[in-house]
């Protein structure tokens, strides 16, 4: 039922966006933990998917793409950055 679902929600869109919200993490493990990231897998018909997920005061913006242009990506660390926000970008695992 859910497949059938899936199927017919994602024939009108081209992009999603999923927000998991913060991570609750017991006080005695917050130590342990740096983060967290939240990856969504693309499709044929959606070849951008974007989660977001929070830990503490850091917020994660994950952009899945099988596009070759970064535009979308690149477009959205610039406007987070203009309007003050500290950016760091992760690609593949490294931090740039």
């Amino acid at each position: 039922m859910l497949r059938i679902i899936f199927e017919q929600s994602s024939r009108g869109s081209t992009l999603t966006l999923s927000n998991l919200g913060p991570v609750p993490v017991e006080p005695l493990f917050a130590s342990f933990f740096q983060g967290f990231r939240f990856l969504l897998s693309t499709t044929e018909r959606e070849p951008v998917k974007c989660s977001a997920v929070s830990f503490g005061d850091t917020l994660a913006l994950t952009v899945c793409s099988q596009l070759e242009d970064s535009a979308l990506a690149k477009n959205l660390t610039r406007r987070l950055t203009a309007a003050g926000l500290s950016v760091q970008i992760e690609s593949g695992g490294a931090v740039e």
